[in-house]
């Protein structure tokens, strides 16, 4: 699983990376994307995770890789106040990784609220659409 794509697409929406880092918080950052991936992949741990941060647009990006074969799943995800900025990486990425869906909600919503479906498969299995919509 190629990581760099991920790396490029946070990029390519405009998002400066301040803070980088293997655990949370990140810290202060200034290399490039492809010294992310480098530090990412070099992890030890089988499930490798990234905390990454734009200061400026109060930005908080979390890459989980899982490759224990107990996940059945990795993940990106993105804390923003601005719901556009949010929606813009949530298309992009979309974009690149192909997901089954890309959903948008509010924090403090919980994970009953009403999430806002940015992107989703046509052969998106029926149990997410549950999980999400509460519909088949």
């Amino acid at each position: 699983e190629s990581v760099q794509p991920i790396f490029a697409a946070i990029e390519d929406v405009g998002v400066v990376v301040t803070h980088f880092g293997l655990s949370d918080p990140p810290k202060k950052w200034s290399g490039t994307s492809q010294e992310m991936v480098a530090h990412l992949i070099a992890a030890p741990e089988l499930n490798k995770y990234a905390f990454l941060r734009d200061k400026n647009k109060k930005l908080d990006i979390g890459v989980g890789l899982n490759y224990d074969h107990r996940w059945s799943f990795s993940e990106v995800s993105a804390t923003c106040p601005n719901q556009a900025t949010a929606s813009k990486l949530g298309v992009a990425l979309s974009t690149i990784l192909n997901p089954y869906m890309c959903i948008q909600g509010v924090i403090g919503g919980g994970k009953t609220q009403p999430w806002l479906v940015l992107y989703e498969r046509d052969d998106c299995p029926d149990d997410i659409k549950i999980k999400i919509r509460g519909q088949s």
